[in-house]
Parts: C-alpha cells; sequence; structure tokens
C-alpha cells in the first residue's frame, strides 16, 4: 500500500510536468498568434526622418494583411526639418511554415520573426513589436 507523502509526491510530479507542459504550449502558440500585433520602426539620414508602424493581422489560412503607415519628415539643405507627411500603405503577405518566412505579394518582401526578441524584419530593416493582438 502506497503511503500518503508517497501519493503527494507522484501528484506534485504530475502537476509540475502538466503545468510545464502548459506553459511551453501556451509560448509556443501558433505562428497567426506569434505574428499577429503592432510593430514599430524609426529611422533617419541626412536627407529625412520616418516613423514606421506595421499592424500584421490574419486574414485566413496562412495569408496576412499588413497595414504600414509611415510619419516622415524631409531635411532641407539648412538641415531644417520640413513639415509632417504621411503615407498608408496595405501589403498582402503568404506565410510559409516550412520555411518559417513571410512573403509580400506585390514586391516579395520577406518578412521574418524573432518570438523570442518580440522583432519582426522586413528586408534589413526591423521593427520592435509594442503590441500583440
Amino acid at each position: 500500500m502506497e503511503t500518503f507523502k508517497n501519493k503527494f509526491k507522484s501528484i506534485g510530479s504530475f502537476t509540475l510536468i502538466v503545468s510545464a507542459l502548459l506553459f511551453f504550449v501556451r509560448c509556443a502558440g501558433s505562428p497567426d498568434q506569434q505574428m499577429a500585433g503592432i510593430y514599430v520602426n524609426s529611422a533617419g539620414s541626412e536627407a529625412s526622418t520616418a516613423n514606421d508602424t506595421l499592424r500584421v493581422e490574419l486574414d485566413h489560412d496562412q495569408q496576412y494583411k499588413i497595414f504600414r503607415s509611415t510619419g516622415f519628415r524631409l531635411i532641407d539643405d539648412d538641415g531644417k526639418q520640413g513639415e509632417l507627411k504621411h503615407e498608408t500603405e496595405i501589403w498582402t503577405a503568404s506565410y510559409d511554415p516550412a520555411t518559417q518566412v513571410m512573403t509580400e505579394s506585390r514586391n516579395g518582401k520577406v518578412i521574418t520573426f524573432d518570438g523570442h526578441k518580440e522583432v519582426m524584419t522586413v528586408g534589413k530593416r526591423k521593427y520592435k513589436r509594442i503590441k500583440n493582438d
């Protein structure tokens, strides 16, 4: 006959294992849960400064809509920033689970994600996640 102490150890070990598995599954999530969200990037040069915001949303299956909003200021020859201007775009992209890469359909932009660092890379630009969806 098993003692109460041994039963408690077994239940405790089982609970710990189940809790660890549930935590792992929740953190791993599905690719659509990992990628959806809002990402930002700031860039500048002698000619301009810009702030990009990308909102990534699952459209259906492995298809995504990416809403890009950019605010920028041109810099004149005297080094003064001009008027703030805005541009918006809507991208459509397909995610390939085998390569873990998203490809934007119109221009072929390659989009990758690093879930641990909360970073999305579009070409050479890195965007930091500021909000999960």
